[in-house]
């Protein structure tokens, strides 16, 4: 579930899909997700057998989540080849928090934007670190 790459100039103009189920599992193969994806009970990246040879092959993949993770249950079972030392110190899955989704919510929830704003109430800028 990919976005379309484009600029976008208004807020309601950024693609929106929001993924929801009572149990959510991503197939293994599965690279890229560009949504919000939300479990009432558990949230899988990769289904593993009971018995889990968890450097699998299918487990091997890395999963990249451009979008928010809701769940009760987050099983994080992607390797990403560590087990044969090819990718052994980056992640099997990434998940990059759109921002956007807070401002999108606000605008679904208040659409004529009479109450409150968003606003900065604490700011702090931290040293990089390397």
């Amino acid at each position: 579930i990919l976005y379309q790459s484009d600029t976008y100039t208004k807020l309601n103009d950024i693609p929106k899909v929001i993924i929801y189920g009572k149990n959510v599992i991503i197939g293994c193969t599965v690279t890229q997700i560009d949504a919000i994806v939300a479990a009432e009970e558990i949230l899988d990246t990769c289904e593993t057998p009971t018995d889990p040879d968890i450097n699998r092959e299918q487990n091997s993949h890395q999963l990249l989540v451009n979008g928010a993770i809701i769940t009760n249950v987050l099983k994080l079972n992607r390797t990403y080849g560590a087990a044969w030392g090819i990718h052994s110190s980056k992640p099997g899955e990434i998940v990059n928090y759109d921002t956007s989704t807070i401002l999108w919510g606000r605008a679904k929830a208040d659409p004529d934007n009479k109450h409150h704003n968003l606003t900065s109430v604490y700011m702090h800028e931290l040293a990089p670190r390397y």
